[in-house]
């Protein structure tokens, strides 16, 4: 029995040293399993470190590009700032500009208020300057008419020899004589040369009436006469006109020249003109009236 013993005992559990071996066989190959499962693993690692390494150098070879750009966007931000800078001074010279601009404006607006004031000014100042030069000419109208009015009397005789010691009331009464004038001393008011430097200066006569003065301005029908029958007689009678209406009458004279006209005299201190004999007189009392001689 106890052989058997042994025997099972022996196929139970084996021999010791089979045992053993097994045993290490089965702790090898768990080794190997392990050692595969490692080094596996420290490939994966390997690999992963690799990577960063490689990761790491890529970005240290693109640090200078990097500093670069750094560098760039340094410089671009000084240029910025200044850039600012400037972009501050144009705002302030904007606003100063507008400034002035807005005074400019407000200048230009009273200027034109001062402007349209001095215009009104000078319009008053012109319609007031017109209107004492219309007076101003009234008034020279008026004067020169009364000054017409005190010749009335007034008769200028052309052409009258000068003679030495000449006693001109004595030559006028001869003068009455040839042209059958009723005449006397008292008649004459004054009677005197006017200053000349011609030979035979103008004679003025002074009248005791207008119608002495008139009855010798009537003799002039007969004056034309004699100047036909002697050559020598050339005198000619004619209105004592002021200043004004002496330049009134040579102009309207000039004019009635021009156009054609038969007839321009003085009467009564009055200017008339007359195209002919058929035509009716035209007076001359101002330099506009020269315009109706047409």
């Amino acid at each position: 029995m106890v052989l058997v013993f042994c025997k099972q005992s022996s196929f139970l559990f084996g021999e010791p040293g089979r045992i053993k071996s097994k045993k290490r066989r089965m702790l090898a190959g768990a080794f190997h399993v392990k050692l595969l499962a490692g080094r596996s693993e420290n490939t994966d690692l390997e690999s992963l470190l690799l990577r960063e390494i490689r990761e790491i150098k890529t970005s240290l070879e693109s640090l200078p590009v990097l500093h670069k750009k750094v560098d760039s966007l340094l410089l671009l931000r000084a240029e910025f700032t200044k850039l600012s800078g400037t972009v501050k001074d144009l705002e302030k010279s904007v606003s100063f500009l507008s400034n002035q601009y807005d005074s400019v404006v407000e200048q230009a607006n009273t200027g034109a208020e001062l402007a349209a004031a001095h215009d009104e000014g000078i319009a008053a100042l012109n319609a007031t300057i017109q209107s004492q030069a219309e007076e101003l000419h009234s008034l020279r109208e008026a004067q020169n008419e009364n000054e017409q009015y005190s010749r009335k009397c007034n008769l200028e005789i052309e052409g009258l020899p000068k003679e030495e010691n000449e006693n001109l009331k004595a030559t006028l009464s001869e003068l009455a004589r040839k042209l059958e004038i009723s005449f006397s001393i008292s008649d004459v008011e004054a009677v005197h040369r006017l200053p000349s430097k011609k030979a035979n200066p103008t004679v003025l006569v002074r009248f005791a009436t207008v119608t002495t003065k008139e009855v010798w301005c009537e003799a002039r029908k007969k004056l034309r006469h004699l100047r036909e029958a002697d050559p020598d007689f050339n005198l000619f009678f004619n209105e004592n006109l002021t200043k004004m209406n002496r330049d009134l009458y040579w102009r309207a004279r000039e004019a009635t020249k021009q156009k054609g006209y038969k007839f321009c005299w003085a009467t009564g201190g009055k200017i008339y003109a007359k195209k002919d004999d058929k035509a009716p007189r035209i007076r001359i009392s101002r330099e506009s009236d020269i315009n109706k001689i047409t």
